[in-house]
């Protein structure tokens, strides 16, 4: 009898041991499958855009990035002074969607100043600057614009008159989309004043735009004649042309110009510039010279 229970209790305590042994199997299995189900409707969440914005850059295609280029608009104004010219960069978004530019580093604007006659460069906004390394990115809301402005001090012999600026904006990408070309570019010429007391012509002042302009002041030239001509730093829009006052030097007399240029003749991008000056008694030659802007342009 006893030999015969032995086997049997050892069978049940086989059994019991499967028994608990597939229990804590399916325990198991069923947190896993909780945790699974879990993870999974996280991921869904995550991939949904729901619940967080990922990094990940957009796939677009060449036409979908101009097409987001061409909703962004450059715009740059430069006030030229005596001392100094202050440029002012705003890029406008006039899409429907927030655009993000990436810039590869601390730069995020170049400014090149040169000699419209010479070809010489006498200003370089980078020049002997350090910038960080680190990328930054900008994002730009519909409506709104990014702006930047930057000072640039004369420093050493800088003349008055006329001179070619190119500002560039250095966006590496855009919607983390990498940019190859550099499609935010402007040139122009501006004429630095010469605002030392002229011994020749005092109170100028201008009215009008779109070409057509009246310039009113006071010369004190020699025999009562003095000359003028007009520019956008490229060519010349107005031919020296000589104006009669009402008494020659030494006393003042009041003069009024009207200048009328055609449309199709104004620059794209550029300033227009009125030079007054006075024939010298000996050769001719242009003495007594003052700049006046009479309008900038930049489209």
């Amino acid at each position: 009898m006893k030999k015969l229970l032995f086997p049997l209790v050892a069978a049940l305590l086989f059994i019991m041991a499967a028994c608990g042994t597939d229990n804590a199997s399916n325990g198991d299995g069923g947190n896993q499958g909780g945790n699974d189900d879990q993870t999974q409707h996280q991921t869904d969440q995550n991939d949904n855009g729901d619940d967080q914005v990922t990094d990940e850059p957009e796939d677009l295609t060449d036409e979908e990035i101009q097409a987001l280029i061409e909703q962004l608009d450059f715009y740059v104004s430069v006030k030229p002074e005596k001392d100094q010219t202050t440029f002012t960069m705003e890029l406008l978004n006039t899409g429907e969607e927030t655009i993000e530019l990436g810039f590869s580093s601390g730069q995020q604007y170049e400014i090149v100043v040169t000699d419209p006659e010479s070809g010489d460069e006498i200003y370089r906004y980078s020049k002997g600057k350090a910038f960080t390394e680190a990328f930054v990115y900008k994002p730009v809301e519909p409506g709104e614009a990014l702006s930047w402005t930057e000072t640039w001090a004369y420093e050493g012999d800088i003349e008055p008159g006329s001179y070619q600026a190119e500002v560039t904006l250095l966006p590496a990408q855009i919607n983390k989309q990498v940019i190859d070309a550099k499609p935010f570019v402007k040139d122009f010429t501006f004429a630095i004043p010469d605002e030392a007391e002229s011994t020749a012509f005092r109170n100028v002042e201008v009215e009008g735009t779109n070409g057509k302009y009246k310039v009113t002041g006071e010369a004190r030239v020699f025999e009562g004649v003095f000359m003028y001509n007009v520019e956008d730093g490229h060519q010349l829009l107005v031919e020296d042309t000589p104006v009669q006052v009402g008494e020659g030097a030494p006393s003042w007399s009041e003069f009024e110009i009207e200048i009328d240029i055609p449309e199709d003749q104004l620059p794209v991008n550029g300033t227009l510039t009125l030079v007054l000056y006075e024939g010298s008694a000996k050769d001719g030659t242009p003495t007594n010279q003052v700049y006046v802007s009479l309008e900038q342009i930049i489209q």
